[in-house]
């Protein structure tokens, strides 16, 4: 099955901000990492999934609510 929205765990990619905006991570596959507001950012750098609700270490779950 594949979650779309509510509260679930994901693999983190970097360092999470609880309450901040998620994104697809561009270097783990099927990672979540933060949301980039930069012009020289790639598209999926840009585009929020969710919110982080509770912060994990690097390769290990963070708690995020989806939004897609």
């Amino acid at each position: 099955w594949i979650q779309y929205k509510g509260v679930c765990a994901a693999l983190t990619d970097g360092s999470l901000v609880a309450g901040r905006g998620i994104c697809v991570a561009s270097s783990a596959a099927g990672a979540v990492g933060v949301a980039v507001a930069s012009t020289t950012a790639t598209i999926k750098d840009q585009v929020v999934i969710g919110r982080c609700i509770n912060v994990s270490a690097s390769t290990k779950a963070s708690l995020v609510d989806l939004n897609i």
